[in-house]
């Protein structure tokens, strides 16, 4: 069963992470199956020319203690701005998951 969601998250990096913003809308959260689908609205690629950002986690369980996030980035760019050749920034999600893994760590702890 899916369960659609529109949520919208706004990410602020240091500067040293590329892009310095990024706001997304998760448009698919399926806890069944452990996927969650966000298209970007702001930031990101979308900031250096592309038209449409997807991004797509697949969380896949190792341990009961422990999984692996799958990311997909899709994306499309703006004819105007083809030559730059403007590609996602995969730091972000890295930042992102370590931003998640600290997160659940603490609260693992403080249980």
């Amino acid at each position: 069963m899916s369960i659609y969601a529109f949520i919208d998250l706004g990410l602020i990096f240091n500067e040293s992470a590329g892009n310095s913003s990024y706001i997304e809308k998760f448009i698919l959260i399926n806890d069944e199956r452990r996927v969650k689908v966000a298209k970007g609205l702001e930031g990101g690629c979308l900031a250096i020319g592309c038209s449409v950002q997807i991004v797509r986690f697949d969380i896949i369980e190792k341990t009961n203690d422990s999984c692996i996030i799958k990311s997909d980035i899709a994306y499309a760019v703006n004819k105007d701005f083809e030559a730059n050749d403007p590609k996602p920034n995969i730091q972000l999600l890295a930042a992102a998951a370590q931003i998640a893994k600290g997160l659940l760590e603490s609260t693992l702890v403080t249980a």
